[in-house]
C-alpha cells in the first residue's frame, strides 16, 4: 500500500509494507499489547471523584478501576471500547492519571485510572 504524507512545499511517498501494524497503529485490528486491553466486555469500578462529588460541570473526573486485569496503556482505544461497552463519552485530550492500588498485606493489587467523561454518559 502507498500513502502519500501532503507537506507545505512537497509530498512524501511512503511504502507501507505491513498492513497488520498499519491497522494496529490505526485501531482498525485490535492490539492488546499496545492498548494494555483485551477485546472483552471490561469489568470496571467507578466512583466520581471527591471532588467533583458536587459540580455542576459537563465533564467530571471518575475514578476507574478496571477489575478484568486489564490497563489503559492507549486512552482512544479504551474510549472506542468505554462508548460501545458502557456508553460512556471519555475525553481523550487530556491524557490519564494513573495510581497503584495496594491490598492490605502491601501486595501490588492492580491500577487506578482518573479519567474526564461527561456527566450525562455515565448514566
Amino acid at each position: 500500500m502507498y500513502a502519500v504524507w501532503p507537506g507545505k512545499y512537497r509530498s512524501d511517498l511512503f511504502l507501507i509494507d505491513d498492513i497488520d501494524d498499519y491497522e494496529k497503529a490505526l485501531g482498525i485490528q485490535h492490539d492488546p499489547v499496545r492498548t494494555g486491553l483485551q477485546d472483552h466486555e471490561h469489568r470496571i469500578s467507578w466512583q466520581l471523584s471527591p471532588d467533583d462529588q458536587h459540580s455542576a460541570a459537563s465533564y467530571v473526573f471518575v475514578d476507574t478501576t478496571l477489575d478484568c486485569g486489564c490497563e489503559i496503556k492507549d486512552l482512544k482505544a479504551f474510549a472506542r471500547q468505554a462508548r460501545e461497552q458502557l456508553g460512556w463519552d471519555v475525553a481523550t485530550t487530556g491524557g490519564v492519571s494513573t495510581s497503584v492500588r495496594f491490598g492490605a498485606d502491601g501486595e501490588r493489587q492492580g491500577l487506578n485510572y482518573t479519567l474526564r467523561i461527561r456527566r450525562k454518559s455515565l448514566g
